[in-house]
């Protein structure tokens, strides 16, 4: 399991790209950048968690995700971080991302097919439930 110490920089972080993906839809890179260039000096060092083989599965359908358009430059980059870090942040921030683009689509279902969805919102709700995960298995083991 990623460690406290890991996963709750990265809700931290993923809570401050939600609030401004929920206020205008953009997520800057002086907030993305910086934290892949930290996640890639990490698993360059050997300090990241997890196969390299998911990180690259990860990195592949994510670049073919952004080359398609239909996942943005900073869920991309947000993405990668997390994958480099530990590839079970990417899964559960994408687990809840997918759970929150259901809930929306159901939910505003009158809305125009071009809505931009704050997706990270989803991602900070998915590393907030790996969070709690994390926490009630610890305490059970």
């Amino acid at each position: 399991m990623t460690p406290l110490y890991l996963s709750l920089p990265v809700l931290a972080w993923l809570s401050i790209c939600a609030w401004f993906d929920w206020k205008s839809r953009r997520v800057s890179n002086w907030l993305t950048l910086p934290v892949l260039g930290v996640a890639v000096v990490i698993r360059v060092s050997g300090h990241g968690i997890g196969d390299w083989r998911f990180v690259l599965l990860f990195a592949v359908l994510v670049l073919l995700g952004w080359a398609t358009h239909l996942v943005g430059g900073a869920d991309a980059k947000a993405t990668l971080a997390m994958a480099l870090l530990d590839p079970r942040l990417a899964a559960w921030a994408w687990a809840g991302g997918a759970l929150w683009l259901v809930l929306n689509r159901i939910a505003l279902r009158r809305r125009a097919s071009n809505y931009s969805y704050p997706g990270f919102v989803g991602f900070a709700a998915g590393i907030f439930a790996f969070v709690c995960v994390s926490v009630l298995t610890e305490e059970e083991g």
